[in-house]
């Protein structure tokens, strides 16, 4: 690539790869700030060079738009030949749907007073969602029919979309306030949502005091459960039944990274009530973390435990093998292309790099 890669994303059904880059003195000739789509036959598609670097990005599960938002406040939309689509004054982080309509969140560097903006597919905005407060993590189901929220002040917020896309009127399903400061979020697919939710005691001296909850979709938030290591983040899975949370052990002279997986059955009941059941926890450095899923439901978790390797790690049969990586790896991406899964690792070279699995004992 011809700068450093600062962000990363795939198109969910065809694979394509939207890849942003920024000048570095790193990368052999400086690099430059831009945007590039990337075929999932590895093929250039189109490049565009930017006067300003990418702050947000977001592609289409089919790959035929791409939306980013550049820091001299524009959000442009960019077809699937390379033409700017349209473009309109917008600071906030998009997210294109399959309906071509973009979903764009306000986080704390733009309107305080809006949660989020919809646009549709010919850059017309038909809704802006307000709010009090500032959002600290949001989230989208895989279905992309629930919506979810979180505030700095302790809010979680579930919506429904009306089941297409953010055609329909948005409207909130549950609000609740819960204790601590509350760290990641994930929201599941279908008319009975669930909402996990991990959370930090504010108290002094209880750094490592993390926990993980569920919310349903009537308001019953569950019985937390005690991590016992700092969370950071967490990664729900396609089907929304595996869940990885990402931290570690933090001491003032040390810190030991984790990666935990979590089962999440849902009881079937109209109410739907969710049960968290602890299934591995690894002490490896986490990029990610991130599930890698492959045919017939199987999945990994990824992670780094050097800047020279790249970890795959079975949580359900306690396997785990390394890749070795250089330079060091700056981000990735997981994705499923032709009944293979794939890893795109960004390297601090400005290079990509792919590997294809098509099962998890596989070495790439």
């Amino acid at each position: 690539m011809n700068g450093l890669v600062i962000d990363l994303d795939v198109a969910r059904k065809s694979g394509d790869l939207l890849v942003a880059t920024r000048s570095d003195p790193e990368i052999p000739g400086g690099g430059k700030n831009g945007i590039s789509l990337i075929s999932s036959a590895a093929k250039l598609i189109w490049k565009k060079n930017l006067n300003w670097q990418v702050r947000a990005q977001s592609i289409s599960p089919d790959g035929t738009l791409a939306v980013i938002s550049t820091y001299d406040g524009k959000l442009t939309a960019i077809g699937r030949q390379g033409r700017t689509v349209w473009e309109t004054e917008e600071t906030c982080r998009p997210y294109v749907l399959k309906n071509l309509s973009v979903f764009c969140y306000h986080d704390e560097d733009s309107a305080p007073d809006i949660a989020f903006d919809w646009f549709d597919k010919s850059g017309k905005k038909k809704l802006s969602f307000p709010i009090i407060g500032d959002i600290l993590a949001f989230a989208i189901s895989t279905d992309e029919r629930n919506l979810a929220l979180a505030l700095t002040d302790g809010r979680v917020i579930l919506l429904e979309n009306g089941g297409t896309s953010l055609k329909s009127s948005v409207r909130a399903l549950v609000q609740k306030t819960l204790p601590g400061e509350i760290l990641d979020i994930a929201v599941g697919s279908g008319t009975s949502p669930i909402v996990t939710v991990i959370s930090r005691d504010k108290k002094p001296g209880a750094v490592n005091q993390t926990q993980l909850a569920t919310l349903d979709h009537s308001g019953k938030l569950s019985s937390p459960v005690a991590l016992g290591f700092a969370a950071e983040q967490l990664e729900l899975s396609g089907t929304a039944n595996h869940l990885l949370i990402r931290g570690g052990h933090r001491s003032k002279s040390d810190h030991v990274a984790v990666l935990a997986a979590f089962e999440i059955s849902v009881d079937g009941t109209p109410l739907a009530r969710a049960t968290l059941k602890k299934r591995a926890e690894s002490r490896i450095p986490g990029v990610g973390p991130a599930w890698m899923e492959f045919p017939g439901g199987d999945k990994v978790a990824l992670g780094a435990p050097c800047p020279d390797c790249f970890l795959l790690w079975d949580p359900f049969r306690n396997k785990s093998f390394e890749i070795p990586v250089r330079p060091e790896a700056t981000l990735f991406r997981t994705s499923r292309v032709r009944a293979k899964a794939r890893l795109i690792i960004a390297l601090d070279n400005g290079h990509l790099v792919i590997y294809e699995l098509s099962t998890p004992g596989e070495r790439p």
